[in-house]
C-alpha cells in the first residue's frame, strides 16, 4: 500500500500561507522505516501539541491525518486545527486531495486524534516551528 504525503502544505504552513492547488505530492511506502519512526515520534509527542494549542503558546496549528482513499490506500492531508477534545481533532483541509477521500480543500472535518500522523505549529512571537517530524524526513531526502 502506498501513502500519499502532501509535502508543500507543511512548507506553506511554515511560512504562514495556506496550501495551494499545486502542492507537490510525494508517494511513499507504508513500510518506510524513517517515516514510520517520524510518525511514532509525532504520536508520542502529541500531548505537547495539545498543551501548546490549549495554552495558546503557538500559532498556525496543523495536524496531518491519513484519510482512506477509495482505492484502499491512504492520503495524508494537513488540517488547520480549530478544536481539540479528548479523542478528536477538528480542522479544515488545507489542500485539494489528490485521491478520492470524500472531502475537499476547505471542508471542516473531525478525525480521531489517535490516528494523527504528524503535527506542526509556530511558536508565538518567534520564527520557530515545533513538530513537522515527517516533513523533516522528506526534506532531508530532498537534500541528499
Amino acid at each position: 500500500m502506498i501513502r500519499t504525503v502532501l509535502l508543500a502544505s507543511v512548507l506553506a504552513v511554515c511560512v504562514g500561507c495556506k496550501g495551494s492547488k499545486n502542492d507537490p505530492v510525494v508517494s511513499v511506502s507504508d513500510t518506510d522505516p524513517e517515516l514510520n519512526a517520524a510518525i511514532a515520534e509525532a504520536k508520542r509527542r502529541w500531548p505537547e501539541f495539545v498543551t501548546a494549542f490549549n495554552e495558546g503558546t503557538g500559532e498556525r496549528f496543523s495536524a496531518k491525518y491519513p484519510f482512506p482513499k477509495s482505492t484502499g490506500s491512504v492520503e495524508h492531508v494537513w488540517l488547520s486545527v480549530t478544536t481539540i477534545n479528548a479523542d478528536q481533532v477538528t480542522g479544515t483541509l488545507d489542500n485539494d486531495p489528490v485521491g478520492d477521500i470524500g472531502h475537499k480543500r476547505g471542508e471542516t472535518v473531525t478525525v480521531p486524534s489517535k490516528d494523527i500522523s504528524d503535527w506542526l505549529y509556530s511558536v508565538s512571537g518567534k520564527n520557530e516551528m515545533v513538530g513537522g517530524f515527517t516533513i523533516k524526513v522528506l526534506l532531508a531526502r530532498e537534500r541528499r
